[in-house]
């Protein structure tokens, strides 16, 4: 092939990763709006638990929660909370934020010791993008808590970097004092991912050793031991470490089954190429797939400090960033030994693992590059297709399934009947959950910022007008008595399709003989679940399902039931 056949081959190579970069990232926007829900979720709730325990002060932001102290995501649940009426949104769009902020560091990081032409410079950046975004971290991306994940490796890359450019500014100007700035950004960023997640106490021991092979000055060096014991000890005072696990086991035991869960979940992301395997297939090929991965970072981090060259710095930046990811990963399995080794497949759990791959990738890029282009292009390409692009739909699917199934959950929230089952799937004390529910509902915040959230006790004249019995069809299935002194109420099932619109409703609303609307209930794919409120010992009566029209003024009758 000719050069200039090959080179234009290139160019077609390159703009199909940028544009598989760009699907990704599309449709990782799609996952994350399917997936929202402005409802507190799981850990959320501890966060207004403990907040109307505490309010905005020091302890509240620096209490232990589980085995972390969330003093930095605690000032973005503030700001979601103060400025944007608890909605989430605002925290999702920090984690997609710092995402970025994480891949244009790591592209900082490559541009030191390479110079990529154009072609290069965007397959590079396609793949960046593709391993940032990829929505097999669709849970860090659609659960507001989990941008405390995306924050600690954000700012740990910051103080990796910040560490590069405070050497790299003290031996291009001879000055002793040139950088200092940059030390004082290593020291408050390695602070912010301490007080992120628990695994960022780990940064500190890290920067330690990336700062002794640099051969720093020594009051640099001790600048950083003193923001690990002035900044990163007293996270552990006081401290109370990770539940012990309940399946008992012996530690050698445990020790073996961490080392496993290490392995197979550096390699973790080769699941979305093998995923369709049973479990043996799927762990072997994530353990053998990370194996050579830790092999290649102990490879690399040998090699550059037995070079120990300044030129070298930005490689070996990267591969001390590689030591951090394994040692947050070592904490992780020690801390999960006891659970099964498919646990590292959870989406949670992808976004280090993406991580390691791409300082990897970054790292070793030097050596990559002398392969043909057209081929190692061509490889990429393949790999992002296969890997990435064509599962984003799969993840999309995910996402929008949990969230059905969690809008109609939420139905026993907004109603205030105490379903166990329904809690089940929201937060695993529902009954200290309650009181803040309750401030929720009281100042129009989270969910109860939507005006039908609000609708129970009102009278159905003046808010809606009934359309004409053939504009819906529908029908109960079944209702259950929820006898709870902390909410009772009615639980009932059934279907409904608008006839008129052509479509299922999305809204239930549920009215008694008085003509007040008394429970409320959501439709997934025609399929309606709702809740319908009671004092205790009240007699309802007859109560009628009426589907809801899309401009939420209209309904239509779908049902009626004896509620005694």
């Amino acid at each position: 092939m000719c050069k200039s056949s090959s080179s234009r081959l290139q160019s077609v190579l390159a703009a199909t990763a940028a544009v598989l970069a760009l699907w990704i990232v599309g449709t990782t926007i799609a996952v994350i709006r399917a997936g929202h829900n402005a409802l507190p979720f799981w850990d959320e709730w501890a966060r207004w638990i403990t907040w109307l325990r505490d309010h905005y002060s020091l302890h509240w932001f620096f209490a232990q929660h589980n085995e972390h102290r969330l003093a930095v995501p605690k000032l973005l649940f503030m700001i979601d909370h103060l400025l944007f009426r608890a909605r989430n949104w605002f925290l999702l769009a920090c984690s997609f934020s710092l995402q970025g902020v994480g891949g244009v560091m790591l592209w900082r990081c490559l541009r030191r010791f390479c110079r990529p032409d154009r072609n290069e410079g965007l397959v590079l950046a396609a793949v960046i993008v593709s391993c940032l975004y990829s929505a097999r971290q669709w849970e860090n991306f659609t659960w507001a808590f989990q941008v405390t994940v995306i924050m600690v490796y954000c700012l740990a890359t910051g103080a990796f970097l910040a560490l590069l450019k405070s050497e790299e500014r003290r031996r291009c100007t001879l000055d002793r004092g040139g950088g200092v700035p940059w030390i004082v950004a290593v020291v408050a960023l390695a602070a912010g991912a301490t007080y992120s997640m628990a695994n960022g106490v780990l940064v500190w021991p890290v920067l330690l050793v990336a700062a002794w092979w640099w051969r720093m000055p020594a009051r640099r060096i001790a600048a950083i031991a003193a923001g690990a014991l002035l900044l990163g000890a007293p996270f552990f005072y006081p401290w109370t470490g990770p539940e012990k696990p309940t399946i008992p086991t012996t530690p050698l035991v445990r020790l073996a089954r961490s080392a496993l869960i290490v392995v197979t979940h550096m390699g973790a992301p080769v699941d979305n190429v093998t995923g369709i395997g049973n479990d043996l297939v799927r762990l072997v090929c994530a353990g053998v797939t990370g194996t050579v991965l830790l092999g290649a970072a102990a490879t690399g981090f040998v090699l550059v400090w037995r070079r120990r060259d300044p030129l070298d710095g930005a490689q070996a930046m990267l591969f001390h960033l590689c030591g951090f990811l394994v040692a947050t990963s070592c904490v992780m399995a020690f801390g999960r030994a006891h659970t099964s080794l498919t646990y590292v497949f959870s989406s949670r759990y992808f976004t280090p693992a993406y991580l390691f791959w791409l300082c990897l990738l970054v790292a070793w890029w030097p050596w990559l590059r002398r392969a043909p282009r057209t081929v190692l292009y061509a490889t990429i390409c393949a790999t992002l297709a296969a890997g990435m692009a064509i599962q984003q739909l799969h993840r999309l699917r995910d996402a929008t399934v949990r969230e059905a199934i969690y809008r109609q959950d939420s139905m026993a929230v907004v109603t205030g009947v105490f379903d166990e089952d329904a809690w089940h799937h929201i937060y695993y004390e529902p009954e200290t959950a309650l009181p803040a529910v309750a401030y929720l509902r009281d100042h129009r915040l989270s969910l109860f910022t939507e005006e039908w959230t609000h609708w129970i006790g009102l009278p159905l004249a003046g808010r809606f007008w009934i359309a004409a019995q053939t504009a819906c069809r529908g029908e109960w299935r079944e209702v259950s008595r929820i006898r709870s002194a902390a909410g009772p109420g009615w639980r009932g099932a059934g279907w409904a399709w608008g006839v008129e619109a052509g479509r299922a409703p999305n809204l239930i609303v549920f009215v008694d003989d008085t003509e007040k609307i008394v429970g409320i209930g959501r439709a997934k794919e025609g399929n309606w679940l709702g809740y319908i409120a009671a004092a205790p010992g009240r007699v309802i009566g007859r109560v009628t399902a009426y589907a809801v029209a899309g401009d939420q003024r209209s309904i239509c009758a779908v049902g009626a039931r004896e509620l005694r």
